[in-house]
């Protein structure tokens, strides 16, 4: 493995790693971020100023809560709903059977704030089409949040 070879635009695994031509996309909407760059070195070859750390600047609550259909998380114990621990003055939602985006979104990239996940728009991923390992999953009718899921058949 060489340093060099390394070619990539969006890389997620734990945190978000992007190229230079991300943030040019982001830059292009006046998206709001943070970028942290990295230093790649391999032996004596050291690459910098290519690839950073995204941290979405916007983390918003997306979910039109009249339209979409969803459960509100609750203590297991009372019953009550649980407050968000990340966004003050909003509940934590334990699962989403259909998502409407909130017509008040009009970012371009933000962090979800129900589902925690990067969300983006459709004239961001048209700019974005080119970016190498960037996929995208439309919200729409066959779109699920179910972060409990696998834990049904234990």
């Amino acid at each position: 493995m060489d340093v060099d070879s390394l070619d990539f635009d969006f890389y997620h695994v734990g945190a978000t790693y992007v190229s230079r031509k991300f943030l040019d996309v982001c830059d292009l909407f006046g998206s709001k971020y943070r970028a942290i760059p990295l230093e790649i070195s391999l032996g004596d070859k050291i690459r910098k100023d290519d690839f950073f750390i995204f941290l979405p600047g916007e983390s918003l609550p997306a979910l039109d809560k009249y339209c979409s259909v969803y459960e509100l998380a609750k203590d297991l114990e009372t019953g009550e709903v649980v407050n968000s621990p990340l966004f003050p003055g909003e509940v934590s939602v334990s699962r989403i059977d259909s998502f409407v985006i909130s017509a008040g979104v009009k970012s371009d990239v933000f962090r979800c704030q129900e589902t925690l996940q990067l969300f983006c728009s459709d004239r961001f991923k048209a700019a974005a089409t080119l970016l190498k390992g960037i996929s995208f999953a439309p919200v729409d009718e066959t779109y699920r949040y179910d972060p409990w899921a696998e834990f049904d058949d234990l």
